[in-house]
């Protein structure tokens, strides 16, 4: 299993209590002094190290090839898709199978050097969407598997009906950081179009006296205050206190709104209504059609499309956004993603795949 990270959500829903597993954790560099495996990582480097390439990079990378080829497992998975050590480890090491799930919003603006590496043996991703995105990116993908979030399955598993408390709930992002000192050209032009979202909302709901709700992002005193001083002490705000936490946020609200966050989909996904906010015509953040992707004008035509959102029933909803959610996020409340990919890991361990 690989990473450490997001781990404890794969153990418990995939893996039966049989079934023999290590979590490779690479953010916890350890060195073996073993001199087998040291023999055999000098052999691995005079193999696959390239001089032209990122030596660092590489060394980590034929690092991690040499423990695994040790472990010698029948199937190696991640719920970190564009982890580039998975996704290099799955070009370069063929005796196992490979199996990524999808964990968030693959774009235009996103690292090149993703794009270049990113090969997918098995992939299970949100939607037909994703599919096609991913290609166009550049991603080569053997197997794909149009299933839907993960999260949203296991949310769905447990929670089957929550009663609406909000009118509009904002989905913070990135502890809404100050644009002034983010220095990165495509994560500055995020944290702009953030901060303009909540101003809108801001008047959105002071002008149409609406209930608002915030589901933090980092809970940082920095974000709480941030919020606070523009919607004023009183603003309900919700700290993510666990991985779903913010889809219990989603579920209690008639609409959620952010810029590009995967929790846009994820909340169409559970039935609610959600809209990704944009003041620029591009595909670079959030290439999704219109019944998803809002293009702001003007605050009037804002105002009225928000207000025909609220009015709509759930039922009038669900039609409005029918062809849109199948392709972006297509959870199946009756045969849900983590049962799907229990079923084929459990096929290739037992080796009837």
């Amino acid at each position: 299993m690989l990473d450490k990270e997001c781990s404890n959500e794969i153990i418990d829903p995939l893996l039966q209590p049989e079934i023999q597993f290590s979590v490779l954790d690479t953010r916890k560099y350890i060195i073996y002094i073993n001199p087998i495996f040291l023999v055999k990582y000098i052999y691995l480097l005079v193999k696959y190290l390239n001089l032209k390439e990122k030596i660092t990079r590489q060394l980590f990378h034929i690092y991690y090839l040499n423990i695994v080829k040790i472990i010698n497992p029948k199937a190696i998975i991640t719920y970190i898709d564009n982890n580039s050590i998975y996704l290099w480890l799955s070009q370069k090491y063929a005796d196992c199978e490979f199996i990524a799930i999808q964990n968030g919003l693959r774009q235009k603006f996103e690292n090149h050097e993703y794009k270049k590496i990113c090969k997918h043996q098995h992939f299970y991703c949100f939607g037909e969407y994703d599919i096609e995105k991913h290609q166009s990116l550049g991603c080569m993908i053997k197997h794909s598997y149009p299933v839907g979030s993960y999260r949203v399955g296991l949310f769905q598993k447990k929670n089957s009906s929550i009663n609406k408390e909000y009118d509009i709930c904002i989905i913070s992002s990135d502890g809404r950081r100050n644009p002034s000192t983010i220095q990165e050209k495509g994560i500055h032009d995020i944290a702009i179009n953030n901060r303009k979202i909540d101003q809108l909302i801001y008047k959105y709901i002071n002008e149409n006296n609406l209930t608002l709700v915030i589901a933090l992002s980092t809970n940082t005193i920095n974000e709480k205050k941030y919020y606070k001083e523009i919607f004023g002490e009183e603003v309900m705000l919700i700290e993510r206190s666990n991985e779903y936490s913010t889809y219990n946020t989603v579920s209690m609200s008639n609409i959620s709104v952010s810029f590009m966050s995967t929790m846009i989909l994820e909340t169409i996904a559970l039935g609610n209504k959600a809209i990704s906010i944009h003041f620029e015509d591009t595909d670079l953040y959030f290439d999704y059609p219109k019944e998803i992707k809002y293009l702001y004008h003007d605050y009037n035509s804002f105002e009225n499309y928000m207000n025909k959102l609220l009015e709509m029933s759930n039922q009038e909803y669900l039609q409005y956004i029918r062809t849109s959610k199948e392709s972006a996020m297509n959870n199946n409340t009756d045969n849900p993603p983590h049962i799907m990919i229990k079923k084929h890991l459990n096929n290739i361990i037992n080796n009837t795949k």
